[in-house]
């Protein structure tokens, strides 16, 4: 996960598909299938999450956490944001769950980049801004700091999320002075 929302798709692609092949524990298929997804390869995020359907049908945290997220981040990847909103509503609930797999507040990072990618940065702020408010749950992961971009003013310039998140930033000057 940490290699795909770092843009390093080359990597991030060898991880998920070595990790495909492998034998997988049931949290581990979720976290694939968003790696997949969020990489850009959503045939295969999709057809994971079809299997992960199947074999928890029933599964509450799989039908309202980790599949809208999966579901969600393939819409976004897909240039459809609105549908990847509406597909994360009922993740709200459970956003401070933790379903053992993708349990950083993905949901909530998703949706923010959703927002972002309407132009609806006052939305995105308050989907980011609760993942400042609760290091706990974002402290060791990429999303904790994608959502706390001063946190890179010393970054190498060269990271593709960097320059992305530098150009999404200076796009969004209604924002800038709020902090």
């Amino acid at each position: 996960m940490s290699e795909a929302e770092a843009e390093n798709l080359p990597q991030a692609l060898q991880l998920a598909e070595r990790g495909v092949k492998e034998p997988q524990h049931c949290d581990t298929r979720p976290i694939l299938a968003l790696a997949l997804a969020r990489s850009g390869h959503t045939a295969q995020g999709e057809a994971l999450a079809a299997s992960i359907d199947r074999t928890a049908p029933v599964s509450t945290l799989v039908r309202n956490y980790l599949l809208p997220t999966i579901q969600a981040a393939i819409q976004i990847h897909s240039n459809n944001p609105s549908e990847a909103i509406k597909l994360l509503e009922p993740t709200r609930r459970y956003e401070f769950a933790r379903p053992g797999s993708f349990e950083d507040l993905y949901p909530v990072y998703i949706r923010g980049l959703a927002y972002l990618q309407i132009g609806q940065g006052p939305l995105a702020k308050i989907e980011f801004q609760k993942l400042l408010d609760h290091p706990g749950f974002t402290g060791h992961d990429v999303i904790g700091a994608l959502s706390h971009l001063d946190l890179w003013k010393t970054a190498d310039p060269e990271i593709p999320i960097y320059q992305r998140a530098k150009a999404e930033y200076a796009a969004l000057p209604r924002l800038q002075g709020t902090r």
